[in-house]
């Protein structure tokens, strides 16, 4: 029966979902901090792989989380912005219906001509003051402001901030622990192939006494389960 060809950590690049890399967000950047953590960890298998990859988003969750925090605050000064524009452009309508009204009784009234040309001049102000409003650099104390309005934003950001690193800090942890679990498994196997291959007595014909186990089943049954319960967990975030 022939065997099915293996997977490489190449193959598994090409089988990986999209990145979670929104279109207003770096995805050369993305890129370039995957490559940092590949080329830290090099994972050795498909799983490490998997965990590798894992530490990748959550790493790049947490750096979207910081950087809306920074988002919020100037989304909430725009808005104060746009509101003072509204403003002005209802009293720019305002402005502009009552030269409307002025104009109907110029023919009765000449003298209100120049009132009219007056208020005419102001209508006209009123586009290159809207820009002069969504233009202007926010003070420090309008950020506070702005700051204070998102205030409730931020904690939702907080956490979401302190989840993603939970499940960085918990995978980094499963990382290492497998890592170290599955180097010990592979030092046991090498032993005991040893001692198949060897003699069973030492030279004065006494047999040889067997050295205890590298590795605790009870430490290997540990690491398997921990894999095992991320697997699952992931399999359900999904």
């Amino acid at each position: 029966m022939p065997h099915k060809a293996y997977l490489g950590l190449a193959d598994l690049e090409t089988l990986a979902s999209p990145p979670p890399v929104l279109r207003s967000e770096d995805r050369e950047l993305y890129e370039k901090i995957r490559d940092r953590f590949m080329a830290c960890f090099a994972p050795k298998d498909v799983l490490e792989w998997h965990l590798v990859n894992r530490l990748i988003e959550e790493a790049w969750f947490i750096k979207r989380y910081t950087r809306h925090q920074t988002v919020a605050v100037e989304r909430w000064y725009q808005q104060s912005l746009e509101f003072q524009a509204q403003r002005v452009k209802a009293q720019s309508a305002r402005k502009e219906t009552l030269a409307n009204s002025l104009a109907e009784r110029m023919t009765q009234r000449p003298p209100e001509v120049a009132d009219l040309l007056h208020l005419e001049e102001k209508v006209l102000e009123s586009p290159a003051e809207l820009d002069e409003i969504l233009q202007r650099t926010p003070t420090e104390l309008q950020h506070n402001r702005a700051l204070e309005k998102s205030m409730l934003f931020q904690e939702q950001l907080d956490k979401l901030i302190a989840s993603a690193t939970k499940r960085f800090n918990d995978t980094l942890e499963l990382f290492e622990h497998y890592r170290e679990g599955l180097g010990q498994r592979l030092r046991w196997v090498a032993e005991d192939i040893l001692k198949a291959d060897g003699p069973e007595h030492d030279g004065d014909g006494s047999p040889e006494t067997e050295g205890p186990s590298i590795v605790p089943s009870e430490a290997t049954d540990t690491v398997t389960e921990e894999v095992n319960q991320f697997l699952a967990s992931a399999e359900e975030n999904k």
